[in-house]
């Protein structure tokens, strides 16, 4: 390989070959001193060995130029792979012999993340994109090990962070029934003098020493028209963690996430069976994808209002929710050396859920209850548009996600027990839930560029909850005569892909 000087005029008979061998770095050159005449010739390319990229390499040179000629062909020995697609190209002094970059071949049995993130690589190259050195290196990888590189570079960690603003805020609006979720707020309410509660029917019990319990745990006048408690302030604390299997077809890998948070919030009873409040909250929460695909973090500011109503044996509760979240995502990329990519952004949500039940005693003279119940809620994800920074390496494979708001539908049917007893100077009492939940939108999709790689879009899935899930809960509640009350609930959602699992405990105080 090397470079051949003709003095003078050259000109290649018709039939004949000029053979150039070509290197992963260079290829033979001739230098004309005068004038080129190409017709009739055809050049035979040989590819010696060695990995080739997107290059252009000048094999001919005429000072005199080519007098509008060209070769009558291309033959290729050899492979120039992964590059793809050799040509050549003239302009007025030379000739060129272009190779396009590779496209990347996908193994049967790929995700869909992964076809995505490969497909958005390839229409872009397919294009005229010229592709940072980088991408050359999953066109040489193959099986397990492009299915991984594809992964890593696909960004998962924006999609992940769609499903933990979900729960984060789903967290934070079953917080705003500090009654106990659909349940009694101190059996104070009705005006049938009953014991009736903004949660429950009007079902006395039949016991007279825990009637009188009640009525010193909620004393008010016997016509219901004076109330002789109307504000009440409570906090919260919790804690919960979930996990989120991924799937092999759709590419996504499997994110466990972490919540915890406190909740202040206040209330007035308006009327012996109105009350409305309102709630303020800060949490964080994390999550992190297994095969250490990335990660995310998230500080959350959250305010809420909630209101309920009772009417004779039923109720009817309706909360609004906001949460401003400050998130960071992590990643590592080790397709092409290190590169440590993060990003941060401010996203928000927006949530309303109603709910509705009734309560009936299916045990005569009994203090316990059944309430079958229906809610629905409605939450929205606003992702801001964003892109990722390197901290280490590179930013060669560094995204910038576009901007959408993510709307799911919840909802809910199932029935709440409680179960009231008489203990020192109040009353205890013990709840439970079990419920269906439907979710109408369990996408977690996100669209992604490559920052270095224009044309190069796609989207990406993050580990996606099934579309039913079942919702089990206990709650034990003391309230003694003073006000002062204190709850500890436990709760868990579980379907074919999540298993979530939540503790909080709250004290409220009513005067």
């Amino acid at each position: 390989m090397g470079t051949l000087t003709v003095s003078g005029n050259l000109t290649f008979s018709a039939g004949s070959f000029y053979r150039v061998e070509v290197s992963a770095t260079a290829a033979d050159r001739t230098n004309v001193s005068g004038t080129a005449t190409l017709t009739g010739a055809t050049v035979q390319a040989v590819a010696l060995p060695g990995s080739f990229r997107s290059q252009t390499c000048t094999i001919l040179n005429a000072t005199g130029g080519l007098g509008r000629t060209q070769f009558a062909g291309l033959s290729v020995t050899g492979s120039f792979s992964p590059a793809r697609n050799p040509h050549l190209t003239y302009d007025l002094n030379n000739v060129y012999l272009v190779l396009d970059p590779g496209t990347i071949v996908l193994p049967a049995g790929t995700g869909a993340n992964q076809i995505s993130v490969a497909g958005g690589i390839n229409k872009a190259v397919e294009g005229g994109a010229a592709p940072p050195s980088g991408f050359d290196a999953p066109l040489n990888m193959g099986g397990a090990q492009l299915n991984r590189g594809l992964s890593q570079v696909s960004g998962q960690p924006g999609a992940a962070g769609t499903q933990a603003a979900f729960s984060a805020t789903q967290q934070f609006v079953n917080m705003l029934d500090p009654l106990g979720g659909g349940g009694s707020d101190g059996e104070r309410g009705g005006t049938s003098g009953d014991g009736g509660t903004l949660g429950y029917a009007s079902t006395a019990p039949s016991d007279a020493r825990v009637r009188e319990a009640y009525a010193a745990v909620t004393p008010r006048e016997a016509s219901g028209d004076v109330i002789d408690r109307r504000w009440g302030v409570w906090a919260s604390g919790y804690g919960g963690a979930s996990t989120l299997n991924g799937n092999a077809a759709s590419g996504s890998s499997t994110t466990t996430s972490r919540i915890y948070g406190t909740v202040v919030g206040a209330d007035y009873r308006v009327s012996p069976n109105t009350l409305v409040g309102f709630a303020l909250g800060g949490a964080g929460y994390n999550f992190a994808l297994s095969d250490s695909l990335g990660s995310g973090r998230a500080d959350l500011f959250q305010a809420g209002l909630y209101a309920r109503h009772s009417f004779g044996p039923a109720y009817l509760s309706a909360a609004l929710a906001y949460g401003w979240q400050d998130v960071t995502t992590d990643r590592t990329v080790t397709v092409s050396g290190t590169d440590k990519l993060t990003a941060n952004f401010k996203a928000s949500t927006f949530s309303g859920r109603v709910e509705t039940g009734w309560r009936f005693a299916p045990i005569p003279a009994s203090t316990f209850g059944v309430t079958p119940y229906a809610a629905v809620q409605a939450t929205t994800f606003h992702l801001p548009g964003y892109g990722e920074t390197a901290i280490v390496g590179s930013n060669q494979f560094a995204l910038s996600y576009t901007a959408q708001d993510t709307t799911n539908v919840r909802t809910e049917l199932g029935a709440r027990t409680d179960q009231r007893f008489l203990v020192n100077d109040g009353v205890l009492t013990l709840r439970g839930r079990l419920a269906w939940a439907h979710d109408s939108n369990t996408n977690r999709l996100v669209s992604a560029a490559f920052q270095t790689l224009p044309g190069a879009a796609f989207t990406v899935s993050g580990a996606r909850p099934a579309a039913d899930s079942a919702l089990l809960g206990g709650r034990a509640e003391m309230k003694w005569n003073n006000g002062l009350s204190l709850a500890g609930t436990v709760e868990g959602e579980f379907s074919q892909s999540t298993q979530t699992y939540t503790g909080k405990g709250t004290v409220r105080y009513e005067w």
